[in-house]
């Protein structure tokens, strides 16, 4: 975050939104839950926008699929969807915020 003024994600927040249970079956855009709970978690909501709105790249995409691909071989069957998914985005957000893993074991 480029802006000194804005807010980083404080552990507090990062937690509780770790924590938060999430319906996998539900319709919802993630657009609208971040519009929905833009009060809960401020900090995250700012950088949740920034996010969804970035253009996607085919490096980004390669490296998904990479990392998709890893973990879904012969020798890993039992993976459900979600946890792949969890997965992968986890590693892709602690690569770009190594700090908040540091944060998450520290505290």
């Amino acid at each position: 975050m480029s802006d000194n003024t804005e807010k980083a994600p404080t552990h507090s927040e990062l937690k509780r939104y770790l924590d938060e249970s999430f319906n996998v079956k539900s319709s919802e855009k993630i657009e609208e839950y971040w519009s929905r709970k833009r009060l809960d978690y401020p900090a995250l909501y700012t950088v949740a926008t920034k996010v969804l709105s970035i253009v996607p790249s085919e490096s980004v995409c390669e490296t998904t699929f990479s990392t998709a691909a890893f973990l879904l071989d012969k020798r890993r069957t039992r993976l459900r969807t979600e946890t792949v998914e969890k997965i992968v985005v986890g590693s892709q957000i602690a690569s770009k915020n190594p700090d908040w893993v540091d944060d998450l074991k520290t505290n």
